[in-house]
């Protein structure tokens, strides 16, 4: 409880200033650059077998088309594959979007999704396979039997394949954070001495040119840093903008009252200091102390 202006307002719930976890884990979790080399391995193993075996094997090579178009045929089959991962990664995306970390509604979208796409690709391969194997003019019959060889012959691994794509994606996705150790010191030079200075001791940070005044239970200690930069290093502990100049220690915060030419505001800290708060920042500033512990 805080008198702001005369008027005193309670700390707000924490869920009404909660971040929102599943949004930030999802932004924070990115598909990278580096994935796409990922997600070729597989398809390159594959292409790599089919093209060693069709190489080394004349009997198993097409008699419709060279076999530098079959390479070349069955190497764009493959390559479509490098874009399934993707593809699975953003239905995980969306899944945990709507059902938060749902296990087994994720699992089930996933299977749906996965059953459609192998089914879509071994079709794909069919098409491929009665194209530079059979003489024309065969129709939907011949396809459709020739469909259900190919999936009698190649469903069971490229699931498989699916399965283990999109059970690393989920664990990426679904992975706990990690905890990240926060600072609560911070380090002055001064006089020949390094002093560790706990953040609640520091009561606010004002602006001097390329210094920044800390004033603290210590005193007001100089170090040769913006206030933009300290502003960075002391971003774990409870400091709020409040002037293009200042950052205050909002455990510190007393009350926050008009100048008398109404040209800003005043904030009382604990300590008796008397720090600056503009119009500029006087609404975020009022925001962000309602959230501080």
């Amino acid at each position: 409880m805080r008198q702001i202006n005369g008027e005193k307002e309670a700390d707000a719930s924490e869920s009404e200033f909660a971040p929102e976890g599943q949004d930030a884990k999802l932004s924070e979790t990115q598909w990278l650059p580096g994935y796409w080399v990922l997600a070729g391995l597989i398809p390159f193993v594959f292409y790599a077998f089919d093209a060693a075996m069709r190489t080394s094997y004349p009997e198993t090579q097409a008699p419709n088309v060279s076999l530098l178009v079959q390479l070349s045929v069955m190497f764009g089959f493959y390559g479509l594959w490098v874009f399934v991962p993707r593809l699975i990664w953003q239905s995980v995306a969306m899944s945990i979007r709507s059902y938060g970390r749902d296990i087994k509604k994720a699992v089930a979208q996933l299977l749906i999704l996965g059953v459609i796409l192998c089914a879509a690709h071994l079709l794909f391969l069919t098409l491929i396979l009665r194209t530079i194997y059979s003489p024309p003019g065969w129709g939907i019959r011949e396809l459709i039997y020739s469909y259900g060889e190919v999936c009698l012959g190649n469903a069971a691994i490229w699931l498989m394949a699916y399965g283990v794509v999109a059970a690393v994606i989920l664990y990426r996705l679904n992975a706990p954070d990690e905890p990240v150790p926060q600072q609560s010191r911070y380090e002055v030079r001064q006089n020949g001495k390094i002093w560790s200075i706990q953040f609640d001791d520091i009561f606010w940070i004002k602006a001097a040119g390329n210094y920044a005044e800390l004033h603290t239970n210590r005193g007001t200690m100089l170090v040769r840093k913006t206030l933009t930069l300290v502003s960075n290093e002391v971003a774990d502990g409870n400091f709020i903008r409040s002037h293009r100049s200042a950052l205050i220690n909002g455990k510190h915060v007393v009350a926050i009252k008009s100048q008398s030419d109404a040209s800003g505001y005043i904030v009382e800290l604990s300590s008796g200091d008397a720090a600056p708060l503009s119009r500029r920042y006087h609404a975020e500033f009022r925001q962000a102390l309602l959230s501080v512990d």
